[in-house]
Parts: structure tokens; C-alpha cells; sequence
């Protein structure tokens, strides 16, 4: 049996913090019906991090969360409490790896009690969390309940980060897009793409037919090309693009307005 689902986070990151803002579980069991399963929304957000994360840091949170899972929404006060307990190596099934240890102590609010629970997470030097355990603690004792722990296991296969180039993807055909702003005033950038090399010619128009400029007029790669346009010089009115690449013509209009 196979489950496919993503988890949408939003969150805020910054050179001081990581602040998780809410998430969305969308469910991918058929891609041409996808469908949002939950959301959760956390309010004013929940301090992940503290930077720098090193050993025996500490952070503490406030915020609300609001769950809204199968027509059903609910809302509670968390308090957290967060400290970097410990370092070492982390021994699993599929290698050892060096990690930190987070230990956050969750406090939820009942209004008539709170509900303790404690959340330990193993993170690699990446950031990224590699085992995570979770006890509940019982609010009448206080003390960790024996009986039950939910523990997750991750095997991290790639790790990919936003700094790695796309893999590039040429076009399918030669396009003149519609420039940007348009109205504009008085510059705009002007947008084609090409499925192949070509000599390519990207010439400015007005209304009257009168060619104003000249924007491109040699080889270019396949690929997305921009191009910025300057009308500082011409009078407000429609004007038109005209782009030729590859044997074939399009055009665009486009208006400035001074």
C-alpha cells in the first residue's frame, strides 16, 4: 500500500529566526484530482529555530493553532519550550550520522488544564531532521506516560536546496510574450522565447507603421530571452511589437502612457 500525499509549509526565515506560519496537507493519491486534506494555521507563528542553533540554546513560543481536518476545526493556545540538549552521533538502521538533539516541552492549553508533551528531534548539520520521538505526559501525575510514544524514522534518499540550478527546459516553440507592465511608462521589458538557435530581429512599431527601434537583430541560443525597452523619447499611444525568429513573424501591441 502506497500513500502519497505533500505537506505546503509556510513559514518565515530570516537570519535570526525560522517561524513556521501554518501548512497544508494536499493529498496525491490521483494528480488529476488532487485535494487539499487539512490545513493548519498557526497565529502569530512557531519559533522553529533560533539562530544560531548550537549546543545549549534555548528559545521559548506563543502562538495558536487552528486545525481544519474533514470538515472539523479546532483551535488551541501552545506555549513551547526549546533547548539544544545534546550532540552526538545518531545510530539507524541506514548509517550513523552527527546530529543535534531539540528537545521542545509542548504545553497546550485546555482552558480548565494544560496537556504536557515533549517532542525530541535528531537534525543533521543540514537542518534536516533525521529521527523525531514524542511522549505525552499525563496532566493529572505529571509524570511520562509508559505505555505509548509515537517515534519516526527518516531516510533522507536526496537533498536538494535552492541554491542547485533547474534543469533546463527549452521551449516547445518560438513565442513573443505580451511586454511587462503594460501600459507602461515610460520602460517595459519585452519577453520571447525560441525552441532553437536563430537570427532573431525585434523591432519597435507605431500605429502609422513608422519603425521606432530596434531592440534585437542577430543570432541568439534556444531558451527564454528578455529584452528592455525604452520610450522615453515618443509620445503616449499604441505601438507595436514585431518579432522574427526562425521563418516565422508575430507581433504584439503594447501602450505607453505618459
Amino acid at each position: 500500500f502506497e500513500y502519497t500525499f505533500a505537506n505546503y509549509e509556510y513559514s518565515i526565515l530570516s537570519d535570526e529566526e525560522y517561524t513556521v506560519l501554518g501548512v497544508v496537507v494536499s493529498e496525491f493519491l490521483d494528480p488529476e484530482e488532487q485535494e487539499i486534506d487539512g490545513l493548519i494555521k498557526k497565529r502569530p507563528g512557531q519559533l522553529r529555530y533560533q539562530f544560531p542553533v548550537t549546543y545549549q540554546s534555548s528559545w521559548e513560543s506563543e502562538y495558536e493553532e487552528q486545525s481544519i481536518f474533514f470538515g472539523f476545526d479546532n483551535s488551541f493556545d501552545f506555549t513551547e519550550e526549546v533547548v539544544v540538549d545534546g550532540w552526538g552521533e545518531l545510530i539507524t538502521p541506514h548509517g550513523t550520522f552527527e546530529v543535534l538533539r531539540v528537545t521542545r516541552l509542548r504545553k497546550m492549553s485546555l482552558g480548565f488544564a494544560e496537556i504536557e508533551s515533549l517532542e525530541v528531534e535528531f537534525v543533521n548539520e543540514n537542518g534536516l531532521p533525521l529521527a523525531m520521538i514524542e511522549v505525552e505526559i499525563d496532566f493529572v501525575t505529571g509524570e511520562y506516560d509508559t505505555e505509548y510514544a509515537e517515534a519516526t524514522l527518516n531516510l533522507i534518499l536526496t537533498e536538494t536546496s535552492a541554491q542547485q540550478e533547474p534543469a533546463l527546459e527549452l521551449p516547445a516553440r518560438a513565442t513573443l510574450h505580451q511586454n511587462y507592465p503594460n501600459p507602461f511608462n515610460p520602460t517595459t521589458q519585452i519577453s520571447f522565447d525560441l525552441a532553437e538557435a536563430s537570427h532573431v530581429r525585434l523591432e519597435v512599431f507605431d500605429v502609422s507603421g513608422r519603425r521606432v527601434a530596434v531592440l534585437v537583430d542577430g543570432v541568439h541560443p534556444a531558451g527564454g530571452h528578455s529584452v528592455g525597452f525604452d520610450a522615453s523619447g515618443l509620445t503616449s499611444g499604441i505601438y507595436v511589437t514585431r518579432l522574427e525568429a526562425g521563418g516565422q513573424t508575430f507581433m504584439r501591441k503594447m501602450t505607453l502612457v505618459k
